[in-house]
């Protein structure tokens, strides 16, 4: 289905009329190259439900997106530079884009599907961000970026410290908690994600952004239900 920008979603070099036709798009920014055969649309559509379609793509079966990936699939912005999936097994065929197949332990509530894509639900994705190297996060994601997502998501750095404790082996466990310690240390941040206080109709006051009593932190869609993987909520 075209983009936005009137091109396919994913380009690909045996579509296109010559070898550098793919070099060309980027140079007029309406496409970012993946390797030298493959690119997206640039910019994409803003909808989590088209950049998982876009991603689901480029992908190889029953993966789940996961990382600076699934962080794109969430809330948009620039696309990855390297693309991350969670693998139980290793596919039969090498996927045709350079994809970092890894093998994650995945807990209740861990995954979402979008449109046939599995993801990391945002809180899964925040707790794998906070775990990437400085160098990394600095670079891609950022503080400020993090705690917008966490906002946006109806998060905050106790959901984050809570689900990083229940696999202390996870790898970037202790790069994960300094992080996450050293932001919620920081005032500002946690003014940041204080729930607004809005009047209510009724003359009582309610917080918006703050979950219903029994609901689990992880960003639930509209029209979703909890689960555990791999039965994933499902996104129209």
């Amino acid at each position: 289905m075209p983009s936005a920008a009137g091109i396919p979603d994913v380009l690909r070099a045996d579509n296109l009329p010559g070898p550098t036709a793919l070099a060309w798009l980027q140079r007029q920014g309406r496409a970012r190259l993946i390797d030298n055969r493959t690119a997206v649309s640039q910019p994409l559509a803003g909808c989590a439900v088209l950049r998982a379609r876009t991603a689901a793509q480029l992908l190889p079966r029953r993966c789940v997106a996961c990382g600076l990936l699934a962080f794109w699939i969430w809330e948009g912005g620039p696309f990855p530079a390297r693309l991350t999936a969670i693998c139980a097994t290793r596919p039969k065929t090498a996927p045709p884009h350079d994809v970092d197949l890894v093998q994650r332990q995945l807990g209740p509530g861990d995954v979402l599907e979008i449109r046939g894509l599995q993801v990391t639900s945002p809180l899964r994705t925040a707790v794998d961000l906070a775990c990437l190297p400085g160098d990394i996060f600095d670079v891609r994601v950022g503080a400020g970026r993090f705690v917008t997502f966490l906002r946006h998501h109806n998060l905050d750095l106790v959901d984050c410290l809570a689900r990083l404790e229940e696999n202390s082996r996870a790898v970037g466990y202790s790069t994960g908690r300094r992080r996450l310690e050293a932001l919620d240390a920081r005032q500002e941040v946690h003014i940041l994600l204080t729930p607004l206080s809005l009047p209510d109709t009724g003359g009582r006051r309610k917080t918006a952004g703050t979950r219903p009593a029994g609901r689990p932190p992880g960003g639930r869609p509209p029209g979703g239900r909890p689960y555990g993987h791999p039965h994933p909520i499902r996104v129209s």
